[in-house]
This record gives structure tokens, C-alpha cells and sequence, in this order.
């Protein structure tokens, strides 16, 4: 009898311990199936960030449907005559500006891509300066080199005048009320 008393007594402390022990294994399994699968998010998430930069990057870097690319830029000739300022206007409204020229390699890749157009206008305006005078400027404020004076554009003498490049690759001035093709460019990322 006491034999039966002894195990009935401890019966019940014999299953609470085994479902103890299963209940511990099983959360023992479930803590380090959770352990793995947030060390696994951690991974795809880095991943996943990784694969967004290098795909932002490249979009980046890629040119719109129909521009060209040259070096650090895309570009555009749109097929229509406009004034020079409604030419900057739907240059800025595609997310550019008219064309800024500032090395001789640029200035040959317009001409090369102006080939066709024949004039076409470009970034280059005057601009008032102090002292009772006007000075060539490129629309991103930078100023013009004297080194492509040369390729036919005069001393700027009024307000009113734009530059444009004729299919040989020379700039010219103009008044900007004339209608004529022109060169969007837009900047891009670049790894040089």
C-alpha cells in the first residue's frame, strides 16, 4: 500500500515535470527558429538594401529614352524651332538646361550632334555686369572662356543676346526672338 500510496503521490510531480521538460524543449525550438529567422531578415534586408543602391545608382546613370550620352550627361535635341528662353524653359521642364560647353571635347560632341539641326541654341547669354558693360554667361552662372571666342562668338555688346552653334561647331550670336533647334543637357551621375 505504501508502494501505491508513493506512486500516486508522486504521479501527478512525474507529468507536470514531463510536460515541463516538453514545454521548455519546445520553446527552446521556437526561441532559435526565432533567432534564425531574424538573423535571415537581417541578411535578405541587407541584401535587398544593397540591390536598391545599385539599382537607384545605374537608374542614375542611365539616360532618358531618346538622349544621348557623353561623359557626366545626357542630351537632347528636341525636333522643334523655339525662342531661346522657351528653349531653356522646355529644357528645365524635361529636368536639364541648354547645354553648357565648357572643354573642347564637349564643344566637338555638340557640333557632331548638332550636325544635323544646323543651328541650335545653347546655354550662353549676356548678362549686365556693374561698370556699364555685358559679359558672356552660361546658364549654371559659370563664366565663358575666352578660348572659344574663337570659334566665332563677338564681344557681348547687349542684354539681349544668346548664342547658338551652327553645324560646323561655331557659336554665334543672336537676338533671342529667333527661333531655332536646341541642345538640352542634363547631368547625371558619373564614376570617372
Amino acid at each position: 500500500m505504501f508502494v501505491f500510496f508513493t506512486l500516486f503521490w508522486f504521479s501527478p510531480d512525474i507529468s507536470v515535470t514531463l510536460e515541463k521538460d516538453q514545454l521548455q524543449n519546445k520553446y527552446d525550438k521556437l526561441s532559435n527558429n526565432y533567432t534564425q529567422l531574424q538573423e535571415t531578415a537581417s541578411v535578405n534586408n541587407n541584401q535587398l538594401k544593397s540591390s536598391y543602391e545599385t539599382l537607384s545608382k545605374n537608374h542614375r546613370m542611365r539616360c532618358p529614352d531618346g538622349w544621348t550620352r557623353f561623359g557626366c550627361s545626357c542630351y537632347f535635341i528636341p525636333n522643334e524651332k523655339r525662342t531661346w528662353d522657351e528653349s531653356r524653359a522646355d529644357c528645365q521642364n524635361k529636368g536639364a538646361d541648354l547645354v553648357v560647353i565648357t572643354l573642347v571635347k564637349y564643344q566637338k560632341f555638340v557640333s557632331e550632334l548638332n550636325n544635323m539641326n544646323g543651328e541650335s541654341w545653347i546655354g550662353l547669354k549676356t548678362e549686365w555686369l556693374q561698370g556699364s558693360r555685358y559679359e558672356w554667361k552660361w546658364v549654371d552662372r559659370s563664366p565663358l572662356r575666352e578660348t572659344f571666342r574663337a570659334s566665332g562668338l563677338p564681344a557681348a555688346t547687349q542684354s539681349w543676346y544668346t548664342a547658338y552653334s551652327n553645324q560646323q561647331g561655331q557659336w554665334r550670336q543672336s537676338d533671342d526672338v529667333h527661333t531655332k533647334y536646341y541642345i538640352c543637357e542634363k547631368r547625371v551621375s558619373c564614376i570617372l
